[in-house]
């Protein structure tokens, strides 16, 4: 799913997703996270196994960059969806995910610098190891603390999904929108209010499957700047 207005920190689960990674997984390994900056993409080609998961984390100066698959290929994806190359611009920090369940050659580029490519390696799984059919993400545990402008937020979530975290007026007009991702399990995030008015407001959780698209249940959950 898209990427637009993102938190500025790294969180502590991002963090640990930026270590030092092999250029590509297996089971019972971490996901490859590959690097967005510097006009390329580190490493530039991953290896993966049918049903496992590439992150993409924005962290260096430039970031007027995409992730976006070839056309043509049996799977889409796009950081920036409908976006023109003078729209796309991303926070130091942000992510993106994809999963690929089926085995080939995946390539991608960006938008706005077309000599930015990379490739997603995909390895067949044995029959009885291939994953399940898409189920809905599940987002629960939802909890906010709120310390000043700044609105900490706690959640669990099943698999690892983009987060689209959106804070309503109790009329329901947007203010503010942070999308990121989270990880499996346990999760943390910062989310800096600094520019919006004291008053009531409705901070609407979503948890996103970025490759088949299907989303969890909203979760709401209500506070009051001051």
């Amino acid at each position: 799913m898209r990427t637009r207005t993102h938190a500025t920190v790294v969180t502590a689960a991002l963090a640990l997703l930026l270590a030092p990674v092999p250029a590509g997984s297996h089971p019972g390994h971490g996901p490859p996270v590959v690097n967005v900056g510097q006009f390329k993409y580190a490493p530039q080609v991953v290896n993966v196994v049918e049903g496992d998961y590439v992150f993409w984390a924005w962290s260096e100066s430039d970031t007027n960059h995409t992730v976006t698959a070839d056309s043509g290929q049996s799977m889409t994806f796009d950081s920036d969806p409908g976006k023109t190359s003078s729209e796309v611009s991303h926070k130091t920090g942000d992510g993106f995910s994809a999963q690929f369940k089926k085995a080939g050659t995946y390539t991608y580029h960006c938008k706005v610098h077309s000599f930015m490519t990379g490739t997603v390696n995909v390895a067949a799984l044995p029959d009885s190891s291939k994953p399940q059919p898409a189920t809905k993400p599940v987002l629960h545990n939802v909890a906010v603390a709120l310390a000043g402008r700044r609105l900490t937020v706690r959640f669990r979530v099943n698999e690892a999904v983009s987060i689209r975290a959106i804070v309503r007026h109790p009329s329901g007009r947007s203010v503010k929108e942070f999308d990121f991702p989270g990880p499996p399990g346990s999760n943390k995030r910062v989310l800096k209010l600094s520019k919006v008015r004291s008053g009531h407001y409705v901070l609407a959780l979503v948890a996103i499957d970025s490759s088949s698209g299907l989303s969890s249940k909203t979760a709401k959950r209500s506070f009051t700047l001051r």
